[in-house]
């Protein structure tokens, strides 16, 4: 045999055995999920997915204990008793694929949400302080709350809506600030009281022991939201552990954080009285329930769903705005449970805007420069670091006595070495809050960074409350330093200290 014969023999070969490893498409059912817990009564619908993908052959499907959980011919599976079976999926010369489903009975209880309504107005110069007085509370208490402010109780104003009356009236609120809590009796025999209550030692306790912390029915919120058409759909649908129960109230509500708008303020003193522009926190823009305390929904097998379709306002920061949804039982108090979502996904819903005034429309010539002539430092934690400005003469309120003015300096990330030229600052970043007051009140340190000082040099008492947007620390060549910011207004303003600072804690 010639060598060319043989090379050709060789070759063929080589391609037979090529040929013959080319790899074969496994045929296969793959199904999802892997697994799945149900509650007694739920349903769910088992994706199949066969391989190769043109495979025309019927799938089959079978429960391993039908008593526990059902399948169906379309691998739906219907959850019967508690325990466990497993879904299996197979066809005609495939591999076949199974799931295993975790039947639970219903709970008896759900974790439950306080749901705070309250109660203002743009004239109600006592609201900064009760509006002040829920974030602390917000901020200490370990049960979770939801916060809604209606603009009803004291006049209205450009964020009043029509359903708040009726709101208002079923919480027996009478003026401004007020609140409640899942519409139950904290304080005395009324449900709504003043926001001013909440800050007292052991309040915290009260509210836990007249409030139940857990609850007879969930609150889940499904929704979408289309940026573009500003269409909203939004599912509410929840457990309910109490067998006996066949109805409901369920309401849904839009609020809005970081509103600016005007708002009276006598925060410190009557002769404060004046309007400033103000961060509204949490303000409800609109029901998308049809009935002010709550639309009926039937619970069914234990559950109950309602499905709402909304168009949201051009004027609305869409970033800031949350879907609020309560469930009440039909004599529409106590408030069972709640929950809220960010409208926009992904968002905080504008969790961050707390309330504070942002400008005095009103201020006097040397509202924006205060001098200090002493400074004194403290370091709370690691993490902190506070210098406070102090101006040496005393003055007289015409309310709190003998004061002095205090500024204070909040760094709130590790500083073991003062700056010794120029620190740079944003709200929220290296210094959080600028404030200022009186030595004898707890000092406020709500929402953003912020300058606040109370007496002038005029020595009237009058408040200033700014929000900072960025500014500087700088050290002068005397040892004294120099702060200026600008305002979110547009306006600047100075702090000046003469006291040299020493360099090292």
């Amino acid at each position: 045999m010639s060598k060319k014969h043989l090379f050709s023999i060789f070759i063929a070969f080589a391609m037979l055995v090529l040929v013959g490893c080319e790899p074969t498409i496994e045929s296969r059912i793959t199904l999802e999920p892997e697994s799945a817990t149900l509650y007694v009564n739920d349903t769910m619908a088992l994706q199949a997915t066969m391989t190769p993908e043109d495979a025309t052959n019927s799938i089959s499907w079978e429960s391993s204990d039908p008593t526990v959980a059902s399948i169906d011919q379309n691998g739906i599976v219907t959850a019967l008793t508690e325990g466990t079976a497993i879904i299996t999926a197979s066809a005609e010369g495939f591999e076949s694929d199974q799931c295993v489903i975790t039947v639970q009975n219903i709970p008896s209880s759900f974790p439950r949400k306080y749901l705070i309504e309250h109660f203002t107005g743009d004239q109600c110069g006592y609201c900064p302080s009760g509006m002040h007085s829920i974030v602390e509370y917000t901020q200490k208490t370990s049960t979770p709350c939801i916060w809604v402010s209606h603009h009803y109780g004291y006049n209205t104003d450009e964020y009043t809506i029509s359903e708040s009356a009726k709101i208002a009236s079923t919480n027996g609120v009478q003026g401004a600030p007020n609140m409640a809590i899942n519409r139950t009796k904290v304080m005395g025999t009324t449900i709504a009281f003043h926001p001013g209550y909440l800050v007292e030692d052991g309040m915290d306790e009260t509210i836990a022991n007249k409030c139940e912390t857990t609850a007879e029915a969930s609150v889940n919120i499904d929704h979408t939201y289309n940026a573009a058409t500003k269409q909203l759909n939004v599912t509410v649908s929840g457990l309910v552990a109490n067998t006996e129960v066949t109805k409901y109230l369920l309401t849904v509500v839009i609020k809005e954080n970081g509103l600016i708008g005007k708002q009276a303020d006598y925060y410190w003193s009557w002769k404060t009285a004046g309007f400033k522009e103000f961060m509204h926190p949490c303000v409800a823009r609109d029901l998308l329930s049809e009935s002010q305390l709550g639309d009926t929904v039937k619970v069914e097998k234990q559950r109950y769903s309602k499905t709402y379709t909304y168009t949201v306002s051009d004027q609305w920061v869409a970033e800031n705005c949350c879907v609020v949804a309560y469930i009440t039982p039909l004599s529409k108090k106590p408030i069972i449970n709640a929950e809220e979502t960010p409208l926009v996904t992904g968002t905080t819903g504008g969790a961050e805007y707390k309330p504070f005034a942002i400008t005095e429309i009103q201020a006097p010539t040397n509202a924006t420069k205060l001098n200090f002539n002493a400074v004194e430092i403290y370091k709370p934690s690691k993490d902190k670091l506070e210098l406070q400005l102090i101006a040496s003469n005393n003055t007289r309120s015409d309310y709190y006595g003998p004061l002095r003015m205090v500024a204070t300096l909040e760094f709130n990330t590790p500083h073991e070495v003062l700056p010794t030229d120029t620190l740079e600052f944003v709200a929220g970043n290296e210094i959080n809050t600028f404030s200022a007051g009186t030595v004898d009140l707890v000092k406020q340190t709500f929402g953003g960074s912020r300058l606040q000082y109370y007496l002038a040099a005029d020595m009237e008492t009058l408040c200033h409350t700014w929000r900072i947007k960025s500014g500087t620390l700088t050290m002068n060549a005397d040892g004294g330093f120099t702060v200026t910011g600008n305002l979110y207004n547009g306006k600047t303003f100075s702090l000046t200290c003469t006291e040299p600072l020493p360099t090292n804690m």
